[in-house]
């Protein structure tokens, strides 16, 4: 029995043991040995794979983007393993130690993991400890000042207390529409964020203490209420008809390697805005072949670069299918301004994590699911569309799309401290100049 010791990275301290003689490691849902999709990013989605035959263990490369490393040494094709080596699955991911234990034997020493309920209790213990103190300190008061004043303030706070109950009962109603409208566009990543929202501040309230931290509270609840209340205007269903089946997911070669990201048609005849990067590198290297999947169907189609921007800060390019047609095309592009200002709502739609997040079929005839991720515009520069939302690598050259359905941006990226919550656009007006004369039928003032 194989027992592999993860020693860093979103799952350190965990042990897992498999009784078997291929392990497949990764970070797709169908491995093994499975990292965390969201934070292990340098694991690919089917990074290598561990046999044990005879006696004899050897460790694969799958073909993985960042490599697999065994003590320190990146390894080529297929090498040997021996009890102790030291895995890693890309230069600065999860570190792993193989072991070999037999059938039956304790489990090894792990670090401690609580549960979300857990988590939640223990939150709850230091918020109730916190109102404890309040109430302890209120009785001695108001044994010294005769017990008047407290009343009187308690039936304040009392009320106040109330009034954020009744303020997260609103938020929660507009967060039930929210969610049949996003069930029916079949995406619910954002109904479980505003729902972690919710759970937070609702944890929070027992334990404020003072009029600050009511104040702070009644604050936050309002924004998630005001946002909430932009996405519920927003008709997402209608916008993700209309526009998903024009997405594409792109997978190009540069210099050898594979790389996956998002873009959209703006002809019949398949004419494809995404970025730069998706088909150009830092040291100028061009593609050498570029394979397009539409949303909602299986097959790969060939395409070619058109056109690159050469502005700096402009990460844009089109490429256009080889064959095939006519193609879907997004309902329009926006020249105006007013639908991509700060504290407008918008939604993008593309493929983060590229082809490692859940998927129609197996193998490369799988049927693509773009993901559909609303948010807010919250700057506006004129080279940047700055959103809160959610983004990965694969989302880059995700159309945004205004609460019209109209696009106006082009997701590029973000900065890494934003932790994929920060995203960063190309605005609607650079996009517009990009388009070819011909092609502006498309645009709309």
């Amino acid at each position: 029995m194989i027992e592999i010791r993860i020693l860093t990275g979103a799952r350190a301290g965990q042990v897992d043991r498999f009784d078997k003689s291929v392990i497949v490691v990764g970070r797709h849902a169908t491995v093994d040995l499975r990292f965390s999709p969201e934070k292990d990013l340098d694991v690919s989605g089917r990074h290598a794979e561990i046999r044990e035959i005879d006696g004899r263990r050897t460790i694969t490369d799958l073909g993985s983007t960042n490599g697999t490393f065994v003590n320190g040494a990146k390894i080529e094709g297929t090498v040997g393993l021996k009890d102790g080596d030291r895995v890693t699955f890309g230069a600065k991911g999860p570190e792993t130690e193989i072991r070999t234990v037999q059938a039956g034997a304790a489990e090894a020493p792990r670090l401690p993991a609580r549960s979300t309920e857990e988590r939640i209790a223990v939150a709850v213990s230091k918020q109730t400890a916190g109102l404890k103190r309040y109430m302890l300190a209120a009785l001695l008061l108001m044994v010294v000042a005769g017990g008047i004043a407290y009343a009187m303030a308690r039936r304040e706070s009392t009320r106040r207390v109330e009034e954020l109950r009744k303020l997260l009962a609103a938020n929660d109603s507009m967060r039930v529409v929210l969610t049949g409208s996003m069930r029916a566009s079949g995406d619910t990543s954002l109904v479980n964020e505003i729902q972690r929202k919710t759970a937070a501040l609702q944890q929070r309230l027992p334990g404020a203490t003072s009029d600050a931290e009511r104040a702070q509270i009644k604050a936050e609840i309002e924004q998630n209420q005001a946002q909430l209340r932009r996405m519920v205007q927003m008709d997402l269903p209608a916008i993700h008809a209309a526009n998903a089946p024009a997405v594409v997911l792109i997978v190009s070669k540069i210099g050898g390697k594979a790389f996956a990201g998002s873009g959209f048609s703006i002809t019949p005849e398949g004419l494809i805005i995404t970025n730069r990067h998706n088909v150009k590198d830092e040291n100028g290297t061009e593609a050498t072949a570029l394979a397009v999947k539409f949303t909602n169907t299986k097959d790969w189609l060939p395409a070619h670069v058109v056109r690159v921007s050469d502005v700096p800060n402009e990460d844009l390019a089109l490429i256009r299918m080889d064959r095939g047609g006519p193609f879907a095309v997004v309902q329009g592009v926006s020249a105006g301004v007013t639908d991509a200002s700060e504290g407008m709502s918008v939604v993008t739609i593309g493929f983060p994590l590229g082809y490692d997040t859940p998927m129609e079929g197996e193998g490369n005839d799988f049927i693509a699911k773009a993901t559909l991720n609303p948010g807010t515009v919250s700057k506006r520069t004129s080279a940047v569309l700055q959103i809160d939302s959610y983004a990965a690598h694969g989302s880059s050259g995700s159309p945004v799309f205004s609460a019209r359905g109209d696009v106006v941006g082009v997701v590029w990226g973000g900065p890494t401290e934003g932790s994929g919550r920060i995203v960063y656009a190309v605005p609607p007006d650079r996009i517009v100049a990009f388009i070819p004369m011909e092609n502006r039928s498309i645009v709309k003032e």
